[in-house]
């Protein structure tokens, strides 16, 4: 080496002119250290089969800007801290047998998890991708759990969780501004679980075709309804309304299959709380509304407890 070489990451003393280099050189328990920002149009492949490691950006950002993934997991364990990543299109696609931790940063660009994605804090977006390009902010095929971080979408679903994808949500904040795709959508043979959160959606914020849990978190839809359910649905908590300056004549939850609910909130201002066309079960909850009917069936609904509020509507049932 030379006064002129550039270095771009480090594992203890050793320096690599390219952080490629240096994933490829990393052992099981190691770390990477970041040293400069970076501009590529080249894709970071990780195939490290049996190696856990970590890469710390040390904050600095990473630029791609090609038309591909700014970093392919296609084997082993890595953990992602102190980053901006700014991609023009995929930011992480992750295989089958691989599995990323995020701890924190600061991410544009969509995600692909074909293997295990665990998110504990950060910031998620799309708005350095390129203008032509519109998907998923989160496509999850396989296994994803969230427990924090800050997610926003415009373009598509923030998050679309495809068959046999297992999601788990335990907190964060999620908004999507989209009036044509809901905030989370769950495919037929797909499973999600949300006990904490905030979900706040320009059209639905949960639209549910496969097996979905709901024991916690907050739901508001400015423009539609809230959750619409096709598929089956459990509800033992959480709050469930809709922007009631503009968004008056639709309702927090509309089934259409099998939908049981145990307890939550469920608040309104000119519409029905549950509209049912499918099976509804109600064995609790707090159903409040000031105008029209405060349950409305079409389908199958039994109610064995709960606290049902008619505020100047029209009727219960």
């Amino acid at each position: 080496a030379n006064a002129a070489t550039t270095f771009r990451a480090s594992i203890g003393s050793k320096k690599y002119t390219t952080l490629q280099k240096a994933v490829d050189a990393v052992k099981d328990g190691q770390t990477i250290k970041v040293l400069k920002d970076y501009k590529t149009s080249k894709t970071v492949t990780i195939d490290k089969k049996g190696v856990s490691f970590t890469i710390d950006f040390n904050d600095k950002v990473h630029t791609y800007t090609g038309d591909d993934t700014a970093f392919s997991v296609n084997a082993g364990t890595v953990t992602i801290k102190n980053v901006t990543l700014k991609s023009n299109m995929r930011a992480f696609y992750i295989k089958s047998s691989a599995k990323l931790k995020i701890t924190n940063g600061t991410y544009s660009g969509y995600w692909y998890n074909k293997g295990s994605l665990s998110i504990t804090n950060g910031t998620f977006n799309t708005k350095d991708t390129g203008k032509s390009s519109t998907d998923e902010l989160i496509r999850n095929y396989k296994t994803l759990t969230i427990s924090g971080g800050t997610f926003s979408a415009s373009k598509d679903n923030l998050l679309e969780n495809c068959k046999n994808g297992k999601a788990t949500i335990k907190g964060g904040t999620f908004k999507s501004t989209s009036s044509k795709y809901p905030l989370i959508k769950s495919v037929d043979g797909s499973t999600l679980k949300i006990s904490k959160g905030t979900f706040k959606a320009k059209n639905m914020a949960l639209d549910n075709y496969g097996d979905a849990s709901i024991t916690g978190g907050s739901f508001i839809s400015t423009a539609n309804n809230t959750v619409e359910n096709s598929g089956t649905m459990t509800i033992e908590g959480g709050k469930f309304d809709v922007d009631s300056n503009n968004n008056i004549y639709s309702d927090p939850i509309v089934n259409y299959f099998y939908l049981f609910i145990y307890d939550g909130s469920f608040y309104g201002s000119l519409s029905n709380r549950v509209e049912d066309y499918g099976y509804t079960q109600i064995y609790g909850g707090t159903f409040r509304n000031y105008s029209d009917l405060l349950l409305n069936y079409y389908g199958n609904m039994y109610i064995d407890g709960g606290d049902f509020i008619a505020e100047n509507a029209d009727a219960l049932i």
